[in-house]
């Protein structure tokens, strides 16, 4: 049942908006740090993959509205990662499969979009969804809905998303972030020419993220960068100064390569055991990059909090810590040189980026 508001407090701040007002702000300012931070920590598992679930479970999945034979699209993408790794998903009984209730919520909630737009929270964050709402988007065209296997396609790589998987061209060793062209965005060029404005901005910003997150590949869980992988953007030619030669350039990502299952193997395997000492792994080296970041302290041990908090919930019995050593962070952090460079790069072309009109 719900509580009265309380009318003594009401009218107070209504007599006293120069005392209630600061507070309102403080909330405000608190949430947006919040967000930030959470976004920080999401950079970081472009390196570092703790967003993960509990080897060995099994995830239920539900579907807000959707035709019969996308909801079987969406059911056997999922059914292609559960045979890379051992973890599965429940979405109930054929053809139709289980619609979603609040009152119930499943572990994932797929919606569709009437665009070619499609997301997914990252791992364990989509705990933070609300249960009401979808925290799996796939996008299944405008006018004309996309073929089949498009929509296929998009559904693997956003439940990769789902079990905590980084988008690979973020990877350590990625080439991309020396091969993108900031201007062919400006331009509106290829596929960004439908692109809105706020679009092309978060495309500018991911391009120098994915400076900003370079880091030694032999510090990364998986040491080789997968060109082929389900979780790589397929940029388009026109956006990389090597064009169709370029290292970041790929056709390949239709379904599943041998990297995406040969980590599956390595986040989720057979022994639950195994899968702890690799999450204790990850954090120390999560722990060691915040550490020398240029992240300041308070900062530093806000991300490191959240992040033990998102592997506490989902592993609670795998006392895993993200311990950073706040007395070094100013002595250690040196940032990494071709990375400073390059986004400096990045900062001034986007800076002096005019979109072109469409």
């Amino acid at each position: 049942m719900a509580r009265a508001p309380n009318l003594t407090v009401t009218v107070a701040c209504l007599a006293a908006l120069i005392v209630c007002a600061p507070s309102a702000r403080a909330d405000d300012l608190d949430r947006s740090i919040r967000e930030r931070d959470r976004q920080t920590l999401l950079g970081w598992t472009a390196g570092w993959n703790i967003l993960v679930w509990p080897a060995g479970s099994t995830l239920t999945g539900c579907f807000l509205l959707g035709e019969r034979t996308h909801r079987q699209g969406i059911v056997d993408a999922a059914g292609e990662w559960s045979r890379a790794g051992n973890i599965r998903f429940d979405f109930g009984k054929a053809p139709g499969y289980r619609d979603c209730d609040s009152a119930k919520p499943s572990d994932m909630r797929v919606g569709f979009r009437m665009s070619l737009a499609s997301h997914s929270r990252t791992g364990t964050l989509a705990l933070d969804a609300a249960p009401t709402q979808p925290n799996l988007f796939i996008g299944i065209g405008g006018v004309s809905s996309r073929p089949l296997s498009e929509i296929r396609e998009t559904a693997l790589h956003e439940i990769g998303h789902f079990l905590g998987l980084p988008h690979e061209h973020q990877h350590p060793a990625s080439p991309c972030p020396d091969e993108f062209k900031i201007q062919a965005v400006c331009e509106r060029q290829d596929v960004f020419a439908t692109y809105t404005d706020r679009e092309r901005t978060e495309m500018l910003d991911m391009m120098e993220a994915q400076v900003r997150l370079r880091r030694d590949p032999d510090k990364s869980l998986i040491a080789a960068y997968d060109v082929a992988s389900i979780m790589h953007y397929r940029f388009p030619a026109s956006l990389l100064h090597g064009g169709t030669a370029s290292a970041c350039h790929t056709f390949a990502a239709r379904t599943l390569s041998d990297g995406d299952r040969a980590k599956m193997r390595r986040l989720y395997p057979d022994e639950v055991r195994a899968q702890h000492e690799v999450l204790r792994g990850e954090a120390l080296r999560l722990a060691d990059a915040i550490s020398t970041s240029e992240l300041d302290d308070a900062a530093a041990v806000r991300v490191s909090r959240l992040a033990e908090g998102y592997l506490t919930r989902a592993h609670a019995d795998a006392d895993i810590r993200v311990r950073v050593e706040t007395v070094r962070m100013a002595a250690a952090r040196v940032p990494h040189a071709d990375a400073v460079t390059v986004t400096g790069k990045l900062s001034a072309e986007a800076a002096q980026c005019q979109p072109r009109a469409p």
